[in-house]
């Protein structure tokens, strides 16, 4: 059965779904036959200065491990504004049913990790 006809039927499943578990589900089902899991997992893109947000993640990460609350305020002042690194391109949250790049949720995670530490 061709790609397209599956995801025309997967694309039906969703359709007649009727919690968000199941659609949930589903768009799982449908984000892996579309090659859409894959691409969330892969960092790569045009789309994104993914090579930025890395850093920027990995430096908070070190910062709040070592608790370093001084260094850890001055990199979050510096790296929380509307377009980090272009991950406001709504070109990145139009590629997957269940959301963006993982590199991306992670950042954002850590954000808010910093901010309640």
């Amino acid at each position: 059965m061709k790609q397209s006809r599956k995801l025309k039927q997967q694309q039906a499943v969703l359709d007649k779904a009727e919690t968000y578990e199941q659609w949930r589900a589903a768009a799982k089902d449908y984000d892996d036959m579309s090659g859409a899991t894959l691409w969330r997992r892969r960092d790569h893109t045009r789309l994104y200065d993914y090579i930025q947000i890395r850093k920027r993640l990995e430096n908070l990460r070190n910062l709040r491990t070592k608790k370093d609350d001084h260094g850890l305020l001055f990199a979050l002042n510096e790296g929380v504004h509307g377009n980090m690194g272009g991950m406001g391109n709504t070109d990145l949250y139009t590629q997957s049913l269940l959301g963006t790049k993982h590199l991306i949720e992670d950042y954002c995670t850590e954000i808010a990790d910093a901010v309640r530490h």
